[in-house]
């Protein structure tokens, strides 16, 4: 089973075969959510996520799915991690990742996290090619504007 094989990579080592791997999971029909849950937010925590970036949002956005149809809270930190990891500690890249935390961070009330993801100007942005859309750009706007309110 490929989600056991996979628990026993090491995301910091593996980075690349660990996110091909969940993205073929994604392709098949995802019976175990917990468990690709599990994976996705050990790869934000803990991968190397500079070098395939348009897969690492891809696997985050089916987390966030996940996180928001189970426990909106569970989700905040590996994507909060994954944002660190993906901008390379720039805290001026706006990134999808950023839209995903916010919309998070909403659902369960998690404000004082959102204030910490919204803190920093954002004057840079991802590129498209690396699937950075119009409405992650806006979606970020709209949820720290609730933050803010």
């Amino acid at each position: 089973d490929l989600v056991q094989w996979l628990a026993q990579l090491s995301p910091s080592e593996h980075t690349i075969g660990y996110l091909r791997i969940l993205v073929g999971l994604l392709r098949e029909d995802l019976k175990d959510l917990n468990s690709f849950k599990q994976l996705a937010a050990r790869l934000l925590k803990e991968g190397k996520l500079t070098s395939d970036k348009k897969r690492v949002y891809k696997v985050a956005r089916q987390f966030v799915q996940i996180c928001l149809m189970d426990a909106p809270l569970s989700g905040i930190q590996p994507l909060r991690s994954g944002i660190e990891r993906v901008t390379g500690g720039n805290p001026s890249l706006l990134t999808p990742l950023h839209t995903d935390a916010l919309h998070l961070c909403i659902k369960a009330k998690a404000y004082g996290e959102a204030r910490d993801i919204i803190s920093a100007t954002k004057s840079e942005l991802e590129q498209k090619r690396l699937g950075f859309t119009i409405r992650d750009y806006l979606g970020y706007y709209y949820y720290a504007g609730h933050v803010c309110c």
